[in-house]
């Protein structure tokens, strides 16, 4: 990712958090701050808590569609062996 394409996502950033449209803490904030970083594959999903009261997070979506906004070209791929819901990762293409 080039330093002018950088400087723009982080104006934007900036402006978003400024006016309360998403928080720092954030997951979607957070990746993008790692694809900024340089970061080439996000793993979106997130497995919390344990035994039977364990439960996924899923922010792809959210992301995908934060990625678009901002023109970071993307796609989803799967790693996992039977295409479960934690493989999911979104590859970076810039």
């Amino acid at each position: 990712m080039n330093s002018d394409k950088k400087e723009n996502i982080i104006k934007i950033l900036d402006h978003l958090t400024s006016t309360i449209q998403i928080s720092k803490s954030h997951d979607v904030y957070k990746y993008t701050i790692d694809v900024i970083n340089g970061a080439k594959e996000i793993r979106p999903v997130q497995l919390v808590g344990y035994g039977k009261r364990a439960r996924y997070i899923d922010r792809t979506n959210e992301t995908l569609k934060f990625f678009k906004f901002l023109k970071i070209s993307c796609f989803i791929s799967n790693d996992s062996p039977r295409n479960g819901k934690l493989g999911t990762k979104i590859k970076i293409l810039e």
